[in-house]
């Protein structure tokens, strides 16, 4: 089945050969993903395994894999969020520049505020949602 879901995805214009690819716009992202939902659960002829994975107060930057959950990690301030991903302190004036560099400054949703820590910044973006979902089909 993976096989014919790299081939449809390649027939669609989304190969590996394409040199003027383009990067989704953050508004058509939720809209690929849940195209991409639909046809491996049309594919599939079943409802996907849902995992949910709790992690608490675990914050890491979606960028280093640096770990933000504890002192002295837990208390730097900055990081930017681009998508849906954290980018923490360290992480953040590179990929700003990479951003601006390749015109994708509307990617970056927000910025941490001043006098918040980018741990308590990130736990506040999820709400409470503080878990991770692994769809399997």
């Amino acid at each position: 089945m993976a096989e014919k879901i790299n081939k449809d995805f390649t027939d669609q214009g989304h190969g590996q050969d394409e040199p003027t690819r383009k990067r989704m716009t953050p508004e058509e992202e939720p809209e690929m993903r849940g195209a991409i939902f639909d046809m491996m659960k049309k594919q599939s002829g079943k409802e996907p395994e849902v995992q949910v994975i709790e992690i608490g107060d675990s914050v890491v930057c979606d960028w280093c894999g640096k770990d933000y959950t504890d002192p002295p990690e837990s208390l730097k301030g900055g990081g930017l969020l681009f998508g849906s991903k954290a980018c923490c302190p360290e992480c953040a004036p590179r990929v700003k520049r990479s951003a601006k560099a390749c015109s994708e400054e509307s990617y970056i949703k927000g910025y941490c505020p001043d006098g918040m820590t980018f741990k308590n910044w990130v736990l506040e973006l999820r709400g409470g949602k503080n878990q991770i979902k692994v769809y399997t089909f």
